[in-house]
């Protein structure tokens, strides 16, 4: 479907302005970071609030959307970036605009399958009017929007010279015939103008919001880059007719391009003889987008899940609440978030550690499901779970009520590796371009597509169909049987001192270990039979030198420790232990406890991983107590330290087996890269400690007239955002 998209004719692009709410449901109204000034704002300066731009092919913005009701939401519109960062290392190969595109067609899809329950994850709101042009129900597709911070207007940039809208050139051969990177397999685009082509001196006009590595100037154009374009519309402003018979009057780009009769128009385009030079125009258009591009408008959610896990141990609302006030903006805190109280009371000796540890494990289940809801639905990992990956939208007025969800649930790339027509080389890589705190030591390793030597003895060639099967032994120093897994794909290219077989490639799917080495059974690519022939004469007697492509299967392991590692910050960041802390010490644990099984090629018993693990605990009270669910420190002195031992011991043993290596006592066990099995059996724990810590924690007579009093206090503000303890509510109001 992609490949599709990519040939469609620029003029299908919708050129309905999303931006701007002046009128109809849907239109989107972006928050301003800043009041506008008449002075010129730094160039740098964005003009409105960005709520991550950390992806390598969008960014996120804080907008308002008017819905088919005519109500008035916050959302957060995310939108593809003009510009793409470079790959991660390993990854083969650079970015391409069909990978831009590619990666919101997967989120929509995903949506769309995922359905509109919102159980872990972040939505787009109900009631938005969406395009029927676009390629995916949730997606939103416009020509480029440029904004006019003088005068607080939306266009799209027309052509400089005949004023029809300017759009993305995806004509291959024009651009093949310029010398111009190609669209589709490169990722620098490039605005023209289709109708006139911006000729000027017999030249075409190509405008580039930057000129990437892939981008070269022939003498056949002119290339002008980021403000440039705003510098051109000189020609417009100052030089353009305007009788009809022109046609530049009627130009479609004219009738909404505000500089043609706008107060300011002198003063930002003063007349010169020299028009190479800046002109004021340049400071007070920002690119909202310089080139075509699509959105997705998902619920505007006001932490993350690092925010809520510190929010529900107890520190101030008022502290955590930093999306969008980390910017520095105005807009902050439109809505009133007093700080939060608990059933059982604000006082530091009122709050109860059960009940914290009962709202945060609550949390994590809402994460999990949302996780499991991905590798059931899209049949596909996450690969990108850490605190900043997952949002959350608090209630109103009481730590209770809260949701929590996927950011993005279509994170993890196809990996192009292995003939693409079989389903069985499918593979997903990593979408972020750096590693944190939770990332699996398995993304850790070697890059995605390393090179490694080793020696190889082929025992057996078979047919199958109008494939050839090869069952090797593979022997290396280099190349550990800890380093692999069973789902990991292997290209190996013979470098054989046979002529006729040079250059043989064997894509092995099946993977064992075995003395010496591995035992592959793999698919080999371009058998010609005068090679198969003479590879059959060195059967069994014959050690071949290779080149081994390791192509690691990122499966649901990654994802479990990353989950892991979520768990453990939730249960012990504090103001005394960040993430760096508690990751560090929980990454000791989990090195001493299964490093043994790497070095040995065996397995760690169990039962010894949970005798050390206890005892692991026992000497780092400090760090692992039930105390460090409460945030500030004045809380763990005098709170009610009431978490039973046994409770608090089998959160901590979940957040070992999901960061575990070791086969018999990891929650991955042997899962296939499917992983929804192995998720819905970490979600079934989870709502077995949910129950335990619910019914210690409603099962106190003494409280019972608070927590009623609380309830009638908090059904009002319920409906703003329910958690997944609702139920337990209901029960104890009936």
């Amino acid at each position: 479907m992609a490949a599709a998209s990519e040939t469609q004719s620029p003029s299908a692009t919708p050129s309905t302005m999303v931006f701007g709410m002046t009128a109809g449901a849907g239109r989107l109204q972006l928050l301003p970071r800043e009041e506008i000034t008449t002075a010129p704002p730094p160039k740098t300066d964005h003009p409105f609030i960005i709520l991550d731009d950390a992806g390598i092919f969008s960014r996120v913005l804080a907008a308002r959307a008017l819905t088919d009701a005519g109500k008035l939401i916050s959302v957060a519109v995310k939108q593809q970036k003009d510009t793409i960062a470079a790959p991660p290392p390993g990854f083969g190969r650079s970015y391409t605009n069909a990978d831009s595109r590619a990666a919101f067609l997967a989120e929509a899809e995903c949506l769309e399958k995922l359905g509109e329950t919102g159980e872990g994850i972040v939505l787009p709101p109900a009631g938005m009017a969406y395009q029927s042009q676009a390629p995916g129900k949730y997606l939103i597709a416009s020509l480029p929007i440029t904004f006019c911070r003088k005068i607080s207007t939306f266009f799209h940039p027309p052509c400089p010279l005949c004023g029809a809208l300017l759009q993305d050139c995806r004509d291959e051969l024009l651009l093949g015939e310029q010398g111009l990177p190609l669209y589709a397999s490169s990722a620098q685009r490039l605005l023209y103008c289709a109708k006139c082509g911006g000729v000027q001196d017999g030249l075409r006009t190509f405008y580039a919001a930057a000129a990437g590595p892939a981008l070269r100037s022939r003498a056949e154009q002119r290339l002008r880059l980021g403000p440039q374009l705003y510098r051109d519309f000189q020609h417009l402003v100052n030089k353009a007719p305007t009788d009809r018979e022109t046609g530049v009057s009627d130009a479609p780009g004219i009738a909404q391009f505000p500089c043609m009769n706008c107060v300011h128009r002198p003063a930002c385009y003063p007349r010169r003889s020299d028009e190479t030079q800046p002109i004021p125009a340049e400071q007070q258009l920002y690119p909202v987008a310089y080139h075509e591009f699509l959105a997705l408008v998902r619920e505007y959610c006001e932490m993350d899940f690092g925010q809520l896990y510190r929010y529900l141990g107890g520190q101030e609302r008022s502290r955590v609440m930093a999306r969008p006030a980390r910017t520095g903006d105005k807009y902050a805190g439109t809505r009133e978030h007093p700080d939060g109280w608990y059933f059982f009371g604000n006082a530091p000796h009122e709050r109860s550690a059960l009940e914290i540890l009962w709202l945060k494990l609550a949390a994590f289940e809402q994460l999990c499901e949302g996780v499991w809801r991905v590798y059931e639905s899209c049949g596909r990992p996450h690969l990108d779970l850490h605190p900043q990956s997952v949002l959350a939208v608090p209630g109103r007025s009481s730590r209770w009520s809260f949701r929590v969800g996927l950011a993005n649930p279509a994170a993890a790339v196809p990996a192009r590796t292995g003939p693409e027509t079989d389903e069985k080389y499918r593979q997903f890589l990593p979408r972020a371009n750096f590693q944190h705190l939770f990332t699996s030591p398995l993304i850790r390793r070697p890059p995605y597509g390393h090179d490694e030597y080793a020696n190889l003895t082929i025992r057996r060639i078979e047919s199958q169909g109008a494939g050839v099967i090869l069952d090797v032994h593979l022997a290396s120093e280099v190349i550990r049987v800890f380093q692999l897994t069973t789902d990991d794909l292997l290209r190996i290219t013979l470098n054989a001192p046979l002529d006729k077989a040079d250059g043989l490639v064997v894509w092995a799917v099946e993977a064992k270990p075995e003395r010496g080495g591995y035992r592959l059974r793999g698919e080999a690519s371009r058998l010609r039979p005068d090679v198969l022939q003479a590879l059959a004469a060195h059967q069994e007697h014959t050690l071949w030198d290779c080149r081994v492509n390791i192509c690691r299967n990122y499966n649901v392991r990654c994802d479990l420790y990353s989950l892991g590692m979520m768990l453990w910050a939730l249960l012990l960041v504090n103001d005394r232990q960040d993430e760096a802390e508690v990751c560090r010490k929980v990454e000791e644990i989990r090195t001493e406890l299964t490093d043994g099984a790497g070095a040995t090629d065996q397995a760690t018993p169990s039962a010894v991983a949970k005798t050390r693990f206890n005892a692991i605990l026992a000497e780092n009270q400090a760090v692992f107590g039930p105390e460090s669910v409460f945030f500030r420190g004045e809380d763990r002195q005098s709170g009610k330290h009431d978490i039973p031992a046994e409770l608090w011991l089998a959160c901590q043993k979940l957040g070992l087996e999901l960061i575990a290596d070791a086969p018999d006592y990891s929650a991955a066990g042997n899962a296939k890269n499917g992983g929804a099995q192995a998720i819905k059996k970490v979600l079934d724990r989870l709502k077995d400690l949910n129950l335990w810590a619910g019914g210690r924690l409603f099962a106190r007579g003494a409280f019972e007239r608070e927590v009623l009093a609380a309830m009638a206090r908090d059904r009002q503000d319920v409906a703003g955002g329910v958690s997944k303890n609702t139920s337990s509510r209901r029960e104890l109001e009936s």
